[in-house]
């Protein structure tokens, strides 16, 4: 898939970091993180269910994500953001999705290493589904 048809579709965010479309076979942990940033999508674009978006314009970490930037600044603003999670990305979420915020450090928790408290190590991929089930197994009910 070409990097135009990604833009088209919107799908650019939610690629894994790292992976250079078309050139990539994806893996299982791909489909992973990229399942993850669905859900961050969600959880910082939109202020509760029915469609409901958060105002607040282009200032979201979201949108400067998907913006025409081509991949390499795309990846390189992405891992710059994700490597300091909990002070780039957590404070991003959108108040109605509050208490999903630990949801998504337990499922970033299982995709890599934390090196240190909202530190994590993006070059080092250790997730696989038993590990992202685990994790997210407190937050089924």
């Amino acid at each position: 898939m070409s990097l135009g048809i990604l833009r088209q579709v919107r799908s650019l965010e939610y690629i894994k970091k790292g992976v250079e479309p078309p050139k990539t076979t994806h893996t299982l942990h791909d489909e992973l993180e990229s399942i993850f940033y669905v859900l961050l999508y969600i959880t910082i674009k939109y202020n509760g269910p029915r469609n409901c978006l958060r105002q607040g314009g282009s200032d979201l970490i979201i949108d400067y994500w998907s913006q025409d930037l081509g991949y390499r600044r795309m990846h390189s603003a992405k891992v710059g953001s994700m490597a300091d999670f909990d002070h780039e990305v957590l404070p991003s979420v959108s108040p109605y999705f509050a208490d999903f915020k630990e949801c998504l450090r337990a499922y970033l928790g299982a995709l890599y290493e934390e090196l240190a408290p909202g530190t994590w190590n993006l070059n080092n991929p250790i997730g696989n589904y038993d590990r992202v089930l685990k994790a997210l197994e407190p937050y089924v009910r």
